[in-house]
Order: structure tokens, then sequence, then C-alpha cells
């Protein structure tokens, strides 16, 4: 019998439902989010996009450190506290503003131009303040929400080891202006937050910044930082070499003494600048953290001029020691003859023109009337070069134009060119070529111009290029050096300079400058007396150089309306070039002031005088 089985049913149980469903409901919540997204959100999402952005908040790099010839450490870095604002938090907390200035005890108006400067960044921290000392600092630091928008970071900073003696040469570190941010991007520079400002620090810019480091963030339309996507390191600046010896600087600040004047020491066989010294001078700590405007408006009045580098920028009449100029434009001209004499009466006689000379010397030849300085063999020996050989002189010198020293601010002086002549509409006569041969009239020149004149007579004719800075270091690479630069070259017979070195000599141990000998060192030397429409009482000067033999020093020396180049001028020189050649260089305390220093130096007057000079 057939047995007929019936079909077995299946039966779905409800739990084997549970997955897919679940699946499935997950599957279409997904698609509906894809399409809310993508077809409603999607402009909106878009705009959103397009707006977020980068943003940079920029790391200060070390700045280059400034040591002396000697490795003297002249400018470093170091970490210094800063207070910080983000802007757009403060501006609504008024007060937060002043009790920041009451713990850091400064008036209010000192931290609002920063502040004010912060609100073309709002939204990131900017630094109001540099220099935070440390009870004020750990105040402000855990302050917290009881001042908001204000906080305290460590940055490098500048400092300085000397507080006047150097102040003219480095210049000062701050923020930058619109002018000095035109002229960083124009040499395809990115300023920092702070810059070289004047000196230095301006010049050599490029080597000292160093490169920003810096955190790449994320932002928000509305330039809110979001996260930070990457940090770059900032690499240090190179380390500068000065030719200068901070010792023998401080040495020459000391001599002068609080007088307005300036000392230039060189080494003339390389153009190395040893001593770049301007009085008076200024106390370069007070950039610190920028100057008050009444501060800078009081000493901008100062009739001591102490923003003035005289050094580059002060020209006067060069007086007697032009009479070097004179002797080379005589030669030249072929009238030199040292044994040609010429009677000194007191005066010497141009038409109804008398031009005074401070002796009455009689019959003099070349070499005892620059021992004497007898401004009657001058005037003749001017007359018979003529004024063409004259400027041919000074040219030769490079005198009608500047040395190209490493310092901003050089000026280069008047020389009475036939073309100055007629820029100015005056007419040149005789008597103004013998005026220009003892070094008066229309005629000045800068310190640092004389230091052509009688780096010329020491080398026999040739000139360096003046510069402050001998080389850099950067980061391990080799020392890189600035090698001499010659200028220039007055090409004479031997026998000439031979006979100018004997005058010159003669003019130290027997003449006007006898204040200036030196035991156990013959050196040779020209004093100057320039009178000047400004004061009654003349420029005292004195150039000269070291050891006679083997020159290894050349220096100017000028101090303003103080008398006589042989008892003012000639014993400052003597102690800058004693302690340098016999190695007595202790240091001397730094030069305090009571001037301070300004943004741009004033235009120097040029005096101009009668014809009396020694």
């Amino acid at each position: 019998m057939s047995v007929i089985h019936t079909p077995r049913r299946n039966t779905l149980d409800e739990r084997q439902l549970v997955l897919p469903v679940g699946i499935a409901l997950c599957m279409l919540a997904f698609i509906a989010r894809l399409w809310y997204v993508q077809v409603i959100q999607s402009e909106e999402l878009a705009s959103m996009g397009v707006s977020t952005s980068m943003d940079r908040v920029g790391t200060l790099a070390p700045r280059g450190r400034i040591v002396d010839r000697n490795g003297v450490l002249l400018a470093g870095v170091h970490q210094s506290a800063v207070v910080t604002a983000v802007y757009d938090t403060v501006k609504d907390h008024p007060e937060t503003i002043d009790e920041v200035a009451r713990l850091l005890g400064v008036p209010r108006e000192k931290l609002e131009k920063p502040l004010k400067s912060a609100r073309w960044d709002p939204y990131v921290p900017q630094v109001i303040y540099v220099g935070a000392q440390p009870e004020a600092a750990s105040i402000i630091a855990e302050a917290g929400p009881r001042l908001p928008g204000i906080g305290i970071e460590l940055q490098p900073t500048r400092f300085y080891t000397e507080d006047t003696s150097l102040s003219h040469v480095l210049g000062f570190v701050w923020k930058p202006t619109a002018s000095e941010v035109k002229r960083l991007v124009d040499q395809g520079l990115k300023p920092a937050t702070y810059v070289g400002r004047d000196g230095i620090e301006s010049k050599y810019e490029k080597l000292l910044m160093g490169e920003e480091g810096g955190e790449n963030m994320a932002v928000d339309p509305q330039m809110r930082p979001l996260r930070t996507v990457s940090v770059d390191q900032p690499v240090p600046g190179a380390e500068l070499h000065l030719s200068i010896d901070v010792r023998l600087q401080r040495i020459a600040m000391s001599m002068l003494d609080g007088r307005a004047g300036a000392v230039v020491a060189t080494d003339p066989r390389t153009g190395e600048v040893l001593c770049l010294a301007s009085s008076p001078t200024f106390d370069i700590h007070l950039f610190d953290n920028g100057i008050s405007q009444a501060d800078y408006d009081s000493l901008n009045d100062d009739p001591m001029k102490p923003f003035l580098q005289r050094s580059i920028n002060g020209a006067y009449p060069p007086g007697s020691t032009f009479k070097i100029v004179t002797s080379i434009a005589a030669q030249l001209a072929g009238v030199f003859d040292p044994d040609r004499t010429v009677f000194c009466g007191g005066y010497y006689q141009i038409g109804k023109q008398r031009i005074r000379c401070l002796g009455h010397h009689g019959n003099v030849s070349f070499k005892e009337a620059l021992t004497k300085s007898c401004n009657t063999y001058f005037c003749d020996l001017a007359a018979r070069a003529g004024i063409d050989n004259m400027r041919k002189a000074c040219r030769l010198l490079g005198l009608d134009e500047k040395q190209g020293i490493d310092v901003p601010g050089e000026r280069k002086g008047i020389v009475p060119t036939a073309e100055w002549i007629s820029a100015t509409k005056r007419h040149w006569r005789p008597g103004d070529t013998l005026n220009m041969g003892i070094g008066q009239g229309y005629l000045s020149l800068t310190p640092l111009q004389m230091i052509n004149v009688i780096t010329a007579a020491a080398n026999h004719g040739t000139i360096y290029r003046p510069h402050v800075v001998m080389g850099w270091k950067e980061g391990d690479r080799p020392m890189q050096t600035i090698q001499p630069e010659q200028l220039g070259h007055v090409d004479l017979p031997a026998s000439f300079w031979n006979t100018l070195d004997s005058a010159l000599i003669n003019v130290v141990e027997n003449g006007t400058a006898r204040r200036a000998i030196i035991n156990g060192v013959t050196w040779g030397g020209k004093t100057g007396s320039a009178e000047n429409s400004r004061s009654k009482v003349t420029h005292a000067w004195f150039v000269g150089y070291a050891p006679a033999e083997d020159p290894k020093i050349a220096v100017a020396v000028v101090v303003e309306n103080a008398g006589h180049g042989g008892s003012e001028a000639a014993p400052i020189a003597k102690e800058v070039v004693e302690r340098y050649l016999k190695g007595n260089l202790s240091m001397v305390p730094d030069v305090q002031s009571t001037v301070r220093p300004v943004l741009s130096p004033p235009t120097s007057r040029t005096p101009s005088g009668s014809p009396n000079s020694r």
C-alpha cells in the first residue's frame, strides 16, 4: 500500500525578520540623509567649504647675535614675557586694559596703540607689551577669566649689553612702519613682527631676521581658529661679527666726555672700522617698548642734537686738516716744491682781501709750513695749484661722494664743484680757492670723509671702503668674511708721499700736535681749528695714522666749538691710538647719557665761515 505524505509547510519565524528589516531601515536612513545633504544642504555646505581657509600665526625667529671683533656680545636674544591681547574679546571689556596697565606699572596709553593695531587680526592673540616683570607676568597668567582676552607668552626678544656707547651704530628693533614694510618687501623680504630700525640692525636685516616659524591653523569664515594643521620651527638669524672693538669705542666716548663731536678710527690696510663714536648719545634701552611721544618731542628739540650721528652725518669745515688735500692738488698740478719758501707776515693778500694767519712765520718751506699750520703758505699753494686741481684732488680722494659705509645715514658733505656753484647761483672768486686751500669757505666734510684723506697719506695713495661688519656666520656653515674693497688710488710719486710723511710726523713731534706725542711710537697727523658761523669758538680737528713706518690705525677726531685742534682734538686721538697700539684697552664704564633716541636723525647743519684755520 502506498503512503502519500503531505508536503511539509515551512513557517516563517518572526525573529528571522529582525536583521533584514534593521538593515533595510538603516539603508533607507542613510539614503535619506545622503539625499538631504546633497540636495537640501548642498548650497550651504558648498559655501562653508569655500569660506573655510588657512591662517598662519607666526613664531618669531631668534634674531641673530651681534658681537665685536673680539667676540664680545653686543646684541643677543633672551626669552621675555610678553603680554598678548585678543582684540575681539578685549574690546568688550575695556576695564581689562586698565587693570593690565596697573599690573605692569605703565600708563594705559602705552597699551592702547599696539591694541589698536591688533584689530586687524581680532581673533588671534597679538603682543601689546614686551618685557613684563616676573611678578606681574605671574599674576596675569593666573588671572584667567578675570582678565578676558589677555594672555602671557614667552618670546625671543632682543637685548643689548651696551647702554649708550654703540646706540648710533647698532640701531634698535621694533615694529616696522609702513615705509619699512615697503622697503623690505621691495627687497623680497617678508617683514617680521619686529624688524631692525636704523643702524646695523636695519642694514643687515636680511641676515639677522632668520626664518619665521609658525602655527598653520584652519579658520572659519570669520577667521576664528578651528584647529592646528601643522607647526613650523623658526630658524635663528646669522651671527654678525663687527670690526669695532667695544673697548676702544668706550674709550673714545669717554674722551669726548659729553661734548658734541665724533671719533672715527679704522685699519687703513683694510677699511675695517675700529671705532665709530658720536657724542652726545642716547640710551638704546628706551626702545625696549617703544619711545613715548613726549620723550621724542623733548629730545628732538635738544640743541645738542643727540640723534645726529656726527661720525658719518655731521659735516664741518675741515680747517687745516685739509692742507693735506691742498698739497696733493699742488702735486697733481706739478707745482709742488717742498724747498720753495713763502714769506708769511701774518696774512695773505689777494686784491683788497687779507686772509689772516695765526702767526708771523717769516720765510717757510713746505715742512715748516705744515708743522706750524701756516695759512699764508697754503693760500699761495692753493693759488698756484688752481681750483680745477683742488677739485680733482677731492674727486680722487672720494670727497665728492659717499664712502658707502654699511651704516645707514651717511652724508657726503659739500665740495664746491663747478656744478655746485652753478646750482647755488654763486660766483667763484679767486679768494674762494684760497679759502678752500685752508679748509674753509663753502667746504664741509664729515669725519668719515677725513678718514679717507689721512688713509691716503698712510697708504701712499690707496683708500679702502670703510665697513663695520667683518663677516657673519649662519648656523654650522663656515664664517663668511667681507674682503677689503679698494675705493680709490691717488697715483703720485713715492717722493711726494715720503715728503708728506716726514712733514706730518714733524707736526706731532714739533708742531701744533705736540699733545699727541706717544712715547715709543712715531706717528703723523694734522690739527685743524675751523671757524664756523654758529659760534665764535672754532671746531677742533685732528687726523693721524700710526705707527708711521707701518700704519695699523687711522683716526679722525672733531669736537664742535671746542677751540684749537692741538689742545682739544689731538689728546683724544692720542688716547685712542695709544690704547689700541699698546693693547691697554681695559674696559671703561659705559657712558651714561640723559638723551634718548629718535626714529630718524635730523639733518646736520653745515657750518661755513671766515677763512681762519689752524
